[in-house]
């Protein structure tokens, strides 16, 4: 009778300790999509989907990630794709659950960025090096830790998106 009782108490401690892990990673997930919504002004919460990586691309690593959330919960090809309030890639195509994510990171990705202090405009192109603002005007003088944010040239993103900030600048 003191073995089972003894078995039955370790079963339930055992699954007590489950219940804690599995509670601590809900209560982390939900500090974590809180300080997302912290980024995001209150009157515009509504416009945004929140969405977990499900999956990343075999081949690339700085290419693509799947997240879990699709067309039914109103994602859209195009549609930008933020972390902690800066732009990190854009969707690329949807499903009805489920949307890939071209990172900026990518060697295929280029987007119209402008330089918030300088004003000056250009592309911001992905790669192995980084990300790299290139086609900037010749009389502009990009400046160490410049904000960079998304330009309204071209009507693909909404413009002022933050994407970064400079780190170097090269000629």
């Amino acid at each position: 009778t003191l073995r089972r009782q003894l078995a039955d108490a370790i079963l339930i401690k055992v699954t007590a300790e489950a219940e804690v892990i599995r509670l601590r990673e809900a209560m982390g997930r939900t500090e974590r999509q809180t300080a997302e919504l912290a980024t995001i002004a209150a009157d515009e919460r509504d416009r945004f989907v929140t969405a977990r990586v499900s999956a990343r691309s075999p081949l690339g690593m700085y290419d693509e990630r799947t997240v879990d959330r699709g067309s039914r919960a109103g994602v859209r090809v195009g549609q930008p794709v933020l972390k902690s309030g800066f732009l990190v890639g854009i969707i690329r195509t949807v499903d009805s659950d489920r949307s890939v994510v071209r990172l900026l990171t990518s060697p295929g990705s280029i987007i119209p960025v402008i330089l918030q202090t300088t004003r000056g405009q250009g592309l911001l192109r992905g790669g192995l090096e980084g990300l790299v603002v290139s086609d900037l005007p010749i009389d502009i003088a990009p400046q160490t830790g410049e904000s960079v944010l998304t330009s309204a040239l071209g009507d693909r993103l909404v413009p002022d998106l933050p994407v970064g900030q400079v780190g170097t600048v090269t000629s």
